[in-house]
């Protein structure tokens, strides 16, 4: 009898201990459904009681250990979502602006190239007119020297006519000596016609026409060679002129030939200019094409920019909800 009491009794005290470590890690889950993690299992137990005490308040450790970290960690991403997103914000601004930069820039390169195109065209009808120019001062040259040849040879001519007419005046030096000693004949023969008397009469009538005409072929002679001298001085005067303007047409010639090298190295000049400004015209247009290039590039960082800005937000908001959830929950 007396054991069964004992028994009863131990049971008792067993069952009342027994409820009392229950009620207590109740008590304890109920602090951890309510989001307080700083509660422990105080019961100093061996039994599974004591170990299921045990396990809740190495695993209540873990947990606060681990919303710790999770807090830490949303702080973080939180801080770090934030700055990524403004920097997302900051960079799409920048490259919009260089994207608008670059369509500025293509837009100019385009005016520029057909301003340069303009330029190299007109260049380009520069060196056309100045090959004309050339030839043409190619084809004066030739008519000035065959001017100046005709000039000379006309001289040539001139003074060959001045020769011929010193031969002529030779000649009629000789005529008028001719004439003198026909006009003393003729005088002689009056004379003696005079002597005979009747006998002579028609004698001296001969003798004075031909002293008539020997004094008329006389006076002929010295006026042809006073015409002649005229002529000479003349001849010799046209001949100094022809030689003027023969030396005037070369010197013209040499003018002209200066200015023709003149024109050719104009032409090199506008050829050089024109390479120039064509190669210049190239490098716009590569500017332009790369300018327009590096605009859609841009475009398309904008785009991503945009996006990565759209997820760092919606990464801001998931680590703003995760602080949100581990806030409520009491670890210290």
């Amino acid at each position: 009898m007396t054991a069964i009491v004992i028994a009863i009794t131990t049971a008792f005290f067993m069952s009342t201990s027994l409820s009392r470590a229950v009620a207590e890690l109740l008590g304890v889950l109920q602090a951890v459904a309510s989001g307080d993690l700083t509660q422990e299992a105080a019961l100093k137990r061996e039994d599974e009681v004591g170990q299921m005490a045990s396990a809740l308040n190495s695993t209540l450790s873990k947990l606060r250990e681990l919303i710790r970290r999770v807090m830490d960690g949303s702080g973080a991403v939180e801080g770090v979502s934030r700055d990524l997103y403004a920097a997302a914000q900051e960079s799409s601004a920048s490259i919009e602006e260089v994207a608008s930069t670059m369509n500025e820039l293509a837009s100019v390169t385009d005016v520029v190239s057909r301003d340069s195109q303009e330029v190299a065209a007109v260049a380009q009808q520069v060196s056309d007119e100045t090959v004309r120019g050339r030839s043409a001062l190619e084809n004066s040259i030739a008519k000035s020297e065959e001017l100046h040849t005709a000039i000379n040879q006309l001289a040539d001519v001139v003074a060959d006519l001045g020769e011929r007419s010193g031969q002529i005046e030779q000649i009629i030096s000789v005529i008028s000596g001719i004439a003198e000693q026909t006009n003393l004949l003729a005088l002689n023969a009056a004379i003696e016609a005079a002597r005979a008397g009747e006998q002579g009469r028609g004698f001296a009538v001969v003798a004075e026409e031909v002293r008539e005409l020997a004094e008329q072929s006389g006076k002929a002679a010295f006026d042809i060679a006073q015409l002649i001298r005229e002529i000479q001085a003349d001849t010799n005067s046209a001949i100094d002129s022809m030689r003027v303007g023969a030396d005037k047409v070369k010197e013209n010639s040499q003018a002209i030939q200066e200015s023709g090298q003149v024109l050719d190295s104009v032409l090199r000049s506008v050829e050089q200019m024109i390479v120039q400004i064509q190669s210049i015209v190239d490098g716009i247009q590569k500017i332009g094409s790369n300018s327009q290039q590096v605009a859609a590039i841009t475009e398309e960082q904008s785009a991503s920019t945009q996006e990565l800005a759209s997820i760092t937000s919606e990464l801001h908001d998931l680590a703003q909800r995760l602080d949100d959830l581990v806030g409520q929950f009491k670890i210290a």
